[in-house]
C-alpha cells in the first residue's frame, strides 16, 4: 500500500436510498476518499468487521434498523471508527442524545446532500476521523504513561520519604546537612513536576466556559515574584478546563520571570491577550533563541539554575489535552511570545 492510500480516507457509506450510490461515488472522484456501500445496518455492520473503514456515513432510517441504533453499535464496537447521521428523514431528537454520548461523532442534515454542498460534507467527514485519531493517540499515550506516573509517584517517593525521615532523626549539623536536605527537597518537586507533566496531558473529557482573564488574575496571585502584569483586549471566554488553563497560565508566567535573570535590572513585564483564533502570554524579557524554540518544549529543557525543565513541558502538554497548538515566537518587546491557538471560544469576538 502507497502512502498515498494510508492517507485517503476510508468511508463506509450506510444507506438503502439509491442516494447511498452517488454519495459513495462523489466522495471519491471529487474528494478523493476510498469509499465502500452497505445497503443495511447488519451490512454495514459486517464490513466494519473486516476492518479498514475510518467513518461510517449512515442515513437515519435503514431497511432492519434506523441510523442511531447503527450509531450506537458502532460506538460501542468500534471505538476508533468516526460516525457521521445525516439526520433528515427520521426524528432527530433521539439522534442528538445519541449524538451526545461521543463528541466525535455529528449529526449533518440530509439538506446538504440533498442540495449537492458535498464540499461541507467531506470537511465534516474529515473533522470526524481527525478528531478520533487524536482521541486514539491520547488514549494510548495515557495508557503508556499510567505506569510511569506509578513509579514516579510510588517507586521512587518511598525510598525519598525514608531519606527525608533519616535527616531529620541525624544530629549532624552544619553545611553538608544543610545541602542534603536541600537536595532532598529539590527532589521531591522533581517528582511533583514529571506527575503533573503525566496528568495534565490526559485528554479534557468535560470542557467548560472559562474566563480567561480572570483566570490568568488567579494565576498570577500564586505566583511569587516582582514582576508586573497586564491583560489587553477585551477579555473573552474560552472553552476549556480551567484548572488546566490555570496551571498552563502559572508555569507561563513562571517561565518569563525565571528567565528574566537574577541579574537583570529591569523588572519584567507579562502580558496575557488574544489572537484570532486563540491567546498569547508574552513578556519583554531575554526572549527565546530561534535555534531553541523548538527544543524549548522538551522536558529537562532549561536555561534557569533552579529548574528542573518541566514547566514548558507541562504547558505543552496541557495545549495538546485540549487540542491547541503552541509555538513560540518574539514579542512585540524583543521578549519570548506563547501562542496557544486553535482554541474554541463560548462567545463572539466584539
Amino acid at each position: 500500500m502507497t502512502q498515498q492510500q494510508k492517507e485517503r480516507i476510508r468511508v463506509l457509506v450506510v444507506d438503502g436510498e439509491p442516494v447511498a450510490e452517488r454519495i459513495a461515488e462523489t466522495l471519491a472522484s471529487e474528494y478523493g476518499m476510498d469509499t465502500t456501500v452497505a445497503t443495511s445496518g447488519a451490512d454495514g455492520l459486517a464490513k466494519l468487521k473486516d476492518g479498514g473503514i475510518d467513518c461510517v456515513l449512515c442515513g437515519d432510517e435503514l431497511p432492519d434498523r434506523d441510523g442511531v441504533d447503527l450509531l450506537q453499535a458502532v460506538q460501542s464496537e468500534h471505538e476508533k471508527v468516526g460516525f457521521v447521521l445525516l439526520a433528515g428523514r427520521g426524528e432527530k431528537t433521539g439522534a442528538s442524545e445519541a449524538i451526545r454520548a461521543d463528541e466525535t461523532d455529528y449529526i449533518l442534515s440530509l439538506e446538504v446532500v440533498d442540495d449537492g454542498r458535498y464540499g461541507r460534507l467531506a470537511e465534516r467527514i474529515r473533522a470526524v476521523v481527525r478528531q478520533k485519531d487524536r482521541a486514539s493517540r491520547l488514549k494510548r499515550q495515557k495508557e503508556r504513561l499510567e505506569d510511569f506516573t506509578s513509579v514516579v509517584s510510588h517507586d521512587l517517593r518511598n525510598p525519598l520519604n525514608v531519606a527525608q525521615s533519616s535527616v531529620e532523626l541525624m544530629e549532624v549539623e552544619g553545611a553538608h546537612i544543610d545541602r542534603l536536605d536541600r537536595s532532598l527537597l529539590r527532589m521531591e518537586q522533581i517528582i511533583e513536576d514529571i506527575v503533573t507533566l503525566i496528568r495534565k496531558g490526559e485528554p479534557v473529557e468535560e470542557p467548560s466556559p472559562v474566563d480567561l482573564g480572570r483566570e490568568a488574575k488567579r494565576a498570577w496571585a500564586h505566583a511569587e515574584n516582582e514582576a508586573t502584569f497586564d491583560i489587553e483586549g477585551t477579555q473573552r471566554q474560552i472553552v476549556a478546563d480551567p484548572e488546566r488553563v490555570t496551571e498552563l497560565l502559572e508555569s507561563l508566567f513562571d517561565n518569563a520571570v525565571e528567565h528574566a535573570g537574577d541579574e537583570s535590572e529591569d523588572v519584567v513585564t507579562v502580558t496575557v491577550g488574544f489572537c484570532p483564533d486563540g491567546f498569547y502570554v508574552a513578556d519583554d524579557g531575554p526572549g527565546v533563541p530561534e535555534a531553541d524554540r523548538e527544543q524549548v518544549f522538551e522536558p529537562g529543557y532549561s536555561t534557569g539554575h533552579h529548574s528542573a525543565g518541566l514547566g514548558l513541558s507541562i504547558v505543552r502538554e496541557i495545549a495538546m489535552a485540549h487540542g491547541w497548538d503552541l509555538r513560540v515566537t518574539d514579542s512585540d518587546a524583543g521578549g519570548a511570545r506563547f501562542e496557544i491557538t486553535g482554541v474554541e471560544f463560548r462567545d463572539e469576538d466584539p
